[in-house]
């Protein structure tokens, strides 16, 4: 993407101290786990894949509109079986990283 500053295959993610790491941005989540270890050799420490966040962060960007992004891990990369799935913890992660973020504004 052209423009200041420029955006090329990476965006960089103020954490504020949250813990910092790659988000891997795919249009589709792997589809076993032979995929995710492909992805995970090709990028360093990838913390998870990401389909959503990087799209509304390059939006963002290229408006100058400052953004949070808020995730709850539900699941490992490349397990597509939602019988293992977390998804109450995942959203009570979440949630509670977002009343943490709302209540220090």
């Amino acid at each position: 993407l052209e423009g200041d500053p420029p955006l090329f295959d990476r965006a960089t993610l103020d954490t504020r101290g949250r813990g910092a790491g790659l988000l891997v941005t795919t249009p589709v989540a792997s589809a076993h786990s032979a995929e995710a270890a492909a992805r995970r050799a090709h990028y360093t420490n990838p913390l998870a894949e990401d389909m959503e966040g990087f799209g509304v962060a390059l939006a963002c960007h290229a408006a100058r509109v400052p953004l949070t992004i808020v995730r709850g891990a539900s699941n490992t990369v490349g397990d597509r079986a939602k019988e293992r799935w977390q998804m109450r913890p995942a959203l009570e992660a979440a949630a509670t990283l977002a009343r943490t973020i709302l209540t220090a504004s």
